[in-house]
């Protein structure tokens, strides 16, 4: 066992004493067993599925499309009975419950689409699923999968809804507002009360979409951008590249984080009592990042494929400061590793074909050496002057 194997060495270097030991132990093992629950849940859960799925398929064309409706309707009211007879069980068993039903809901509007013919767009029935299994994931889900499967869908809706039903003007207005409303929704002290599981995944999935948009922004200063370029924009992806933003969908997001950063502003004065704070840190996250994703939209540039790999190491290397400030050594752990591998990258789009050739090979060897000890080397010494004198911030 890995963990006891730690935990001895820790002892014998007296870290910590043995009963000490022993009580992570017996904690891990009793804690553990909930993971084992989730994974044969999981997977009791998707063998059901592929089996319901399988039998269906294989007899499809033999059911009439009034059977089809009432015994889908069935399976999903008998589902719902006993979510509700196991209130009081484990909450592995309300989760496995929960995520079958909100797949079989998905199933059952799919199922009317083709037995009506309905032709809808995408956001009719995303839509329906929405309003029909979010009161009850609300109430019962505490898996984060789950929740981020939601807000995914959400996001599909948006950008779908946004496509077919909104002029393009106000598409560019309404998209980038959904994850600023939902996580300024989310971060009331109220909602904060009621549904604790879901604010605090809500809230970590606003950073990592922030995060993860700004740092695949940093590709576009690989793209042409002259001229009136905003003028063309397709909601859900590039139809004409290059593939930039509108200037209507960067001033949006800009209003969200003014927004959230004069409400954290304002809660930290005391101006307002009602708006869950989060640490100075992470308003810098929020503006740094808005401003490294908005760069390379609003100035007009060639293909700078060498600026666009140096911002990308400069807002990691904020990201990792940010994070040893806020006491996430993991976040300075990923930062360090992205940088690196953010730089041998450019090494590889330098040599192109050359880096798999005679001496290059041997020098990409090399480098994948020096990666390992400089990364290594890095992450343990962390800067001190990037480091806050409580070690305390947010989580993430």
């Amino acid at each position: 066992m890995f963990l006891a194997r730690k935990l001895k060495k820790w002892v014998a270097h007296q870290l910590i004493s043995e009963e000490q030991a022993n009580k992570i132990i017996a904690f891990e093992k009793e804690n553990g067993r909930s993971g084992i629950y989730f994974g044969l849940g999981g997977l009791g859960v998707l063998s059901v599925i592929l089996g319901i799925v399988s039998i269906i398929a294989a007899n499809w064309d033999l059911f009439a499309p009034e059977t089809k409706l009432i015994s889908h309707a069935f399976i999903n009211i008998a589902l719902a009975l006993a979510l509700v007879k196991v209130e009081d069980k484990a909450s592995w068993i309300k989760e496995v419950l929960v995520s079958l039903q909100a797949g079989l809901v998905m199933t059952f509007i799919a199922l009317i689409g083709q037995v009506l013919q309905t032709q809808a767009p995408l956001w009719q029935p995303l839509g329906l699923w929405l309003l029909l299994t979010t009161p009850m994931l609300l109430l019962y889900a505490r898996f984060s999968g789950m929740i981020a499967i939601w807000l995914v869908i959400i996001g599909v809706f948006t950008a779908s809804f946004a496509e077919h039903v909104l002029p393009k003007e106000a598409a560019h207005v309404f998209l980038p507002a959904v994850p600023f409303g939902l996580y300024i929704l989310f971060s009331w002290k109220k909602v904060r009360e009621i549904l604790p599981h879901w604010t605090g995944a809500v809230q970590r999935l606003f950073w990592v979409f922030i995060v993860a948009m700004t740092t695949i922004s940093q590709y576009f200063w690989e793209v042409e951008v002259f001229g009136p370029y905003h003028q063309e924009f397709f909601v859900l992806g590039p139809y004409n590249p290059p593939f930039v933003p509108p200037f209507a969908s960067i001033a949006t997001a800009g209003i969200g984080v003014l927004i959230i950063f004069l409400l954290n502003f304002a809660q930290r004065e005391h101006f307002i009592t009602a708006w869950q704070s989060e640490k100075k840190e992470w308003d810098a996250v929020l503006v740094t990042s808005f401003a490294f994703a908005a760069l390379p939209s609003l100035l007009p540039h060639g293909s700078l494929a060498f600026v666009g790999a140096l911002m990308f190491c400069l807002y990691w290397f904020f990201m990792g400061g940010m994070g040893l400030r806020l006491g996430i050594d993991r976040l300075w752990t990923g930062a360090v590793i992205l940088i690196g591998f953010r730089l041998f990258g450019a090494y590889v789009e330098i040599m192109g074909s050359l880096a798999l050739q005679g001496v290059g090979f041997i020098i990409t060897g090399a480098l994948f050496l020096g990666m390992a000890w400089g990364i290594k080397k890095i992450i343990q010494q962390k800067p001190t002057w990037l480091v806050a004198a409580s070690q305390k911030g947010g989580q993430l």
